[in-house]
C-alpha cells in the first residue's frame, strides 16, 4: 500500500465549502487522540509545550479529511479552492498562524507521527513553536484513511 504525507503552512485566506456525509472510522476519537498524543510527545521531547487540543481545529481538519476522501484527491487545497487558514477561520477560530499536515493510507497513528517527523516540512509544523493549538481529523477514503493535522496560533 502506498502512503503519502504532505505539509504546508498558510497565513493567507481562501474559501470553505459545505461538508457532505463523511465516513469516519468507528474508533475515530481514539485514533485522533492517539495522533495528538504522539505529536505532543514529539514536541515535549524537543523541549516545547504540548499543543492544546482545540475542537474547532479538529472540525477544520475533519472537514478537509472528508473533502479529500469523498472527492478522491490528496492535497492542501480543498475541492472548493479553500486553504487550511480559511477552513480554520470558517469554524470561528481566530487564527494568526495556521499549518497543516496531511497523510493518506496509514492505519497506525504512531506510523503517521513518525512519518511526519522524518519529513522536514511535517516536522517543522509539528515543532512549530509559534503555534499553541491543534486538531486532527480522519476519514475513510477509497485507498485507506485520510488524515489531517491542523496547528494554529490564536490571535
Amino acid at each position: 500500500m502506498r502512503h503519502w504525507i504532505v505539509a504546508t503552512a498558510f497565513l493567507a485566506a481562501g474559501a470553505l465549502g459545505a461538508e457532505a456525509q463523511c465516513l469516519a472510522p468507528s474508533n475515530q476519537a481514539a485514533l485522533t487522540a492517539s495522533v495528538e498524543e504522539g505529536v505532543n510527545e514529539m514536541r515535549q521531547a524537543a523541549g516545547l509545550r504540548p499543543y492544546a487540543s482545540e475542537a474547532r481545529l479538529a472540525q477544520a481538519a475533519q472537514g478537509h479529511a472528508c473533502d479529500m476522501a469523498q472527492n478522491g484527491f490528496f492535497g492542501h487545497q480543498g475541492s472548493n479552492g479553500s486553504n487550511s487558514h480559511r477552513r480554520v477561520q470558517q469554524t470561528g477560530f481566530r487564527t494568526c498562524l495556521t499549518a497543516e499536515n496531511i497523510a493518506w493510507g496509514f492505519r497506525d497513528p504512531a506510523r503517521i507521527v513518525s512519518g511526519w517527523m522524518t519529513s522536514p516540512g511535517h516536522r517543522q509544523n509539528i515543532l512549530l513553536d509559534r503555534a499553541d493549538s491543534a486538531g486532527v481529523g480522519v476519514a475513510e477514503g477509497a485507498d485507506g484513511p485520510v488524515w489531517v493535522l491542523v496547528v494554529s496560533r490564536r490571535c
